[in-house]
């Protein structure tokens, strides 16, 4: 994996939100869309996040005050995502799961031991689109109506004839 946040600037990016750090080296991205802004910070190890996150935050919303005062939208629907590569030690995993119980001023999403895309993937979620798995393939509807139609019915016939609508939907859906 590239690092964290080159991997959460794609998958935001995908998303349709705008992105942007301060600097090349900035351990931050901030993101926004029509309705939603926030950023990201990527600490060393958990510790450091656990310690540092309410600071993160304050700087956040003191440099975006204006803005938010501007936009009402914006100001119900911010987020603050605290990642780190290393792993939560014993100490830390219970004041981690605390970040994210704070609702005060924006939503929070704190994680450590982020490896894999797919892992930044599920930790993003509730900024991405739902995922359903779902494919859809374009279908030739009156080539589908043909096929399960008799030999001797048309689908002209079928429609102007007073079959009900839901066993013309039957036979153009079910699965054969």
């Amino acid at each position: 994996m590239n690092s964290i946040l080159d991997e959460v600037r794609s998958l935001l990016e995908a998303a349709g939100y705008a992105t942007r750090a301060e600097r090349p080296d900035d351990p931050a991205l901030y993101f926004e869309d029509e309705c939603l802004l926030g950023f990201v910070r990527v600490f060393d190890d958990s510790e450091s996040l656990v310690s540092g996150w309410k600071a993160e935050q304050e700087t956040f919303l003191r440099q975006n005050a204006s803005t938010l005062r501007k936009d009402p939208v914006k100001a119900w629907n911010l987020y603050a995502v605290f990642l780190t590569r290393g792993p939560a030690s014993l100490a830390s995993s219970p004041a981690i799961v605390a970040i994210e119980e704070d609702f005060q001023s924006m939503r929070k999403i704190a994680r450590a031991g982020i490896r894999t895309r797919d892992e930044l993937a599920v930790v993003l979620g509730p900024l991405l689109p739902i995922q359903t798995g779902l494919v859809l393939v374009p279908t030739d509807v009156h080539a589908r109506l043909l096929e399960r139609l008799g030999p001797d019915e048309s689908p002209r016939r079928l429609l102007l004839s007073d079959t009900p609508p839901d066993e013309i939907a039957r036979l153009v859906t079910e699965e054969q």
